[in-house]
């Protein structure tokens, strides 16, 4: 029987990713496992991590240091619901670079018996645009990956209902 021992959930701090971290706490409650929360910072494509920038009222800063001060905040908001869970052992990670690379990465290197991730089942051009991190790190990942939708209706199927023709009235 699989149980895991190691959790790696990687997160966007999106209702998928909520999902997927409630699943793996059930989980990890389930066999006693360590649930890691991970968030990964991509620094934009036209500026370096090391700009400095100043948010209003704020002290200028790399966009590195605004960033990561801002997706701790942001981590504990989403790991807050962990915390009435007796017995449950979690903790928190951040990482820089392509999200992917860094979620295969981190599932490697803290030897993770289990990734958990949220989806946001994107398809058509968007997902050819945009990607999709968890298809990515579902083919290359060297350990088993669960990939929860948060079950709320896609904007694209309102998109798809949207460019349908209304019906005809006789």
């Amino acid at each position: 029987m699989f149980a895991p021992k190691r959790i790696l959930v990687p997160t966007d701090f999106s209702a998928g990713s909520s999902a997927a971290l409630d699943h793996a706490a059930g989980l990890a409650e389930r066999f006693g496992a360590t649930v890691v929360a991970l968030h990964v910072w991509q620094p934009p494509a036209l500026m370096r991590a090391d700009d400095a920038i100043s948010l209003a009222g704020e002290p200028y800063q790399t966009l590195a240091e605004a960033a990561r001060l801002r997706a701790s905040a942001a981590m504990d908001d989403f790991l807050a619901p962990l915390i009435e869970h007796e017995g449950l052992w979690f903790r928190r990670q951040l990482a820089t670079g392509d999200p992917a690379d860094a979620i295969l990465d981190a599932a490697s290197d803290g030897r993770f018996d289990l990734i958990v991730m949220g989806t946001h089942g994107r398809t058509g051009i968007k997902r050819m645009i945009l990607g999709s991190v968890a298809e990515k790190v579902t083919r290359r990942a060297s350990c088993p990956v669960l990939t929860i939708r948060d079950g709320r209706p896609s904007a694209e199927a309102g998109d798809r209902h949207a460019l349908q023709p209304p019906a005809s009235r006789l």
